[in-house]
């Protein structure tokens, strides 16, 4: 429950069945298994969240990091210049929503005042037209 930064069962059981239902290739017929729920377990509590919203942002963030390592997987896979670019455009835009405000937050400023990283950022922000 800890990993989901909530003391609620309730709360915890939705985030778990979410995450599994997103990140696990499963079906009826084939539930996930001990390791699959282990490693979105293991990649959510990574995260460190404090309190339900930062549990929420961080079951996402695995979610769609999930999604993006597929699709990648899957256009490397594909047999056609089609199905290559397809895969190779959705995995551009999962990227791009994505990635970006996850760098921005490792790259702000430490609570020392040090905001070298946090100029550095804005400048490779500024220079490539991310928002």
């Amino acid at each position: 429950m800890f990993a989901f930064g909530t003391s609620e069962r309730a709360h915890a059981d939705q985030m778990l069945y979410g995450i599994l239902n997103a990140a696990c290739d499963a079906s009826r017929g084939n539930p996930p298994s001990e390791q699959d729920i282990n490693q979105v377990l293991a990649a959510v509590a990574g995260v460190g969240a404090k309190d339900e919203i930062e549990g929420m942002l961080a079951t996402q963030m695995v979610a769609t990091h999930t999604a993006i390592i597929t699709t990648l997987h899957r256009q490397k896979q594909s047999e056609t210049l089609l199905e290559r670019e397809r895969y190779g455009n959705l995995a551009v835009k999962l990227l791009r929503t994505t990635s970006m405000p996850a760098v921005r937050r490792l790259w702000a400023p430490s609570p020392r005042g040090n905001g070298a990283r946090r100029n550095q950022m804005n400048k490779f922000c500024t220079i490539r037209n991310y928002p």
